[in-house]
């Protein structure tokens, strides 16, 4: 796994557990207090650098 910022792993965690928890991602940000639109923007951003496969669509 390539080096992440701070920022980048927190985002990462959320978006793993979100994933583990089989809601979709705007249920979850919810859930944990979250702005769904910068979650949602984060996941596209970690997706792009490789830090989340890219074939796997998120739900929504």
């Amino acid at each position: 796994m390539p080096k992440i910022t701070k920022k980048q792993k927190y985002w990462l965690d959320h978006y793993q557990a979100a994933k583990s928890s089989g809601k979709s991602l705007a249920a979850y940000a919810r859930e944990h207090q979250l702005d769904a639109k910068r979650f949602h923007n984060w996941v596209y951003l970690l997706r792009k650098r490789g830090l989340i496969p890219g074939s796997e669509s998120s739900k929504r």
